[in-house]
């Protein structure tokens, strides 16, 4: 018994929790002043399976996205979008990657901060 316990935690250990470990998304600046300027970095582990990846930044009044095809394993490993002159508001960037299906294979996300100006409408 205490073998097989000791196996199920090594397997815990190694396994990965969620598919959020293939992918990774930073933006900056995560706080800024209206209009922004936000540059978006999409680490995509390869993988076979992979055909594009989806980023969009959503607020309540607001929304952007931008798609990017990939060639599975020989896609690129990052991504880097810029999304001009966004107005202010809290907003949460995700990235996803999908398969050939569309069905999302991992996903990530950010909160982002834009201040706004008084002018930025």
């Amino acid at each position: 018994m205490r073998v097989a316990l000791l196996l199920f935690g090594i397997l815990l250990a190694v396994m990965p929790v969620s598919g959020n470990d293939s992918l990774q998304i930073r933006v900056s600046p995560a706080q800024s002043m209206a209009p922004a300027n936000l540059f978006i970095r999409v680490s995509i582990e390869p993988n076979s399976i992979n055909r594009t990846v989806f980023v969009e930044a959503e607020s309540d009044d607001y929304y952007r996205s931008s798609e990017v095809a990939l060639e599975g394993e020989d896609g690129p490993r990052t991504v880097v979008l810029q999304f001009r002159s966004v107005p202010g508001g809290h907003y949460q960037i995700r990235g996803s990657v999908g398969d050939a299906r569309g069905r999302q294979v991992a996903t990530a996300r950010q909160d982002v901060v834009v201040i706004s100006s008084g002018d930025d409408r």
